[in-house]
């Protein structure tokens, strides 16, 4: 009868075992412990609102047994943190690689390695590092809008002011939430509004970064030249000579358009190639090279001579919006 009950003990401590190893983590005693904050005073006197919980700051993971069994002494990073990343070197938190693991953290998010609020009063911490301020007219646009890209296509340009000029390259993602952001700060703005000469500027990714790059420092292309560029990223249309000319050339139709504050040629439909082809040209017309052409008509196109044909205005298509 003793082994039976020896064997029946130890039998229901492995029960028991299994049991509790199922639990969610073990929070401490602390009643603050890893609840969503916005500052130190509502996290008790042992604790502090890092990373928008209540957690300890620290600098090895045998600190964090009084905060949860969940937890370890992680770096803060500005990617979950905020500004309160400058804080403290370490905290308390649950690491992840994904939201499923966040489960010490209520309504928590996985964000660069860190478990973190995903709603309520914490999540504050997360925007911090897409606030924007205002100094007079210019809005103050931090480094995050701009801080990562990979190709041309990842970056455009955005205002950077109230009521006067400026403008800067950030992430095309980022634009609609750097325009709500803008809208909110500008709301209560009575200042000038200004009348802008706009830099000839296009947004471009440099070394991983959005940045704004003069027009003249890229390479373009036009009906003139690098006819075989106009597909590739690290080429923009050229400065156009004349506002609201179309072109075919080589069958690819040109427009000059407005885009970026400046006119830009722009390859679209070929609805002036096709002009071209509905009949022919008068030699009175004709001229020999295509500047000669735009020196007296909007809208040219190319003969099989290499010459090009004027078309009157009357027919030529709206080129200011290809």
């Amino acid at each position: 009868m003793k082994k039976i009950s020896l064997i029946a003990i130890w039998l229901a401590c492995c029960v028991l075992g299994c049991i509790k190893s199922n639990e969610s983590p073990q929070v401490g005693t602390n009643t603050n412990w890893l609840k969503a904050c916005n500052e130190d005073a509502q996290c008790g006197s042992e604790g502090a609102c890092l990373c928008g919980v209540c957690t300890l700051a620290c600098s090895s993971d045998t600190q964090c047994g009084t905060v949860s069994s969940a937890t370890r002494c992680e770096p803060l990073n500005e990617g979950a943190c905020g500004a309160s990343a400058q804080a403290a070197s370490g905290a308390c938190m649950q690491g992840c690689q994904s939201d499923s693991e966040c489960t010490a953290i209520e309504n928590s998010v996985c964000v660069d390695g860190l478990c973190v609020p995903g709603q309520g009063i914490g999540a504050t911490a997360r925007t911090d590092l897409f606030a924007l301020q205002r100094s007079g007219d210019d809005v103050l646009v931090p480094s995050a809008y701009s801080e990562e890209c990979s190709t041309h296509a990842d970056c455009t340009l955005v205002e950077t002011s109230c009521g006067c000029c400026g403008q800067t390259a950030i992430q095309a993602d980022l634009r609609e939430l750097y325009e709500q952001n803008k809208e909110r700060l500008c709301a209560g703005y009575r200042g000038p509004i200004c009348d802008c000469n706009i830099p000839d500027v296009f947004p471009r990714c440099v070394a991983g970064r959005c940045q704004q790059v003069p027009r003249m420092s890229i390479a373009c292309f036009s009906p003139a030249q690098n006819l075989d560029k106009i597909n590739d990223p690290e080429f923009v249309g050229c400065a156009c000579p004349q506002f609201k000319a179309a072109v075919c050339v080589d069958q690819i139709p040109f427009y000059c358009s407005w885009a970026r504050g400046n006119w830009s040629w722009v390859v679209g439909v070929d609805s002036v190639c096709q002009l071209g082809t509905q009949g022919t040209c008068p030699p009175s017309q004709v001229r020999p090279t295509l500047d000669t052409c735009l020196d007296e008509y909007n809208t040219c196109y190319q003969l099989p001579s290499g010459q090009f044909c004027q078309l009157d205005e009357t027919t030529a298509p709206d080129a200011g919006a290809p």
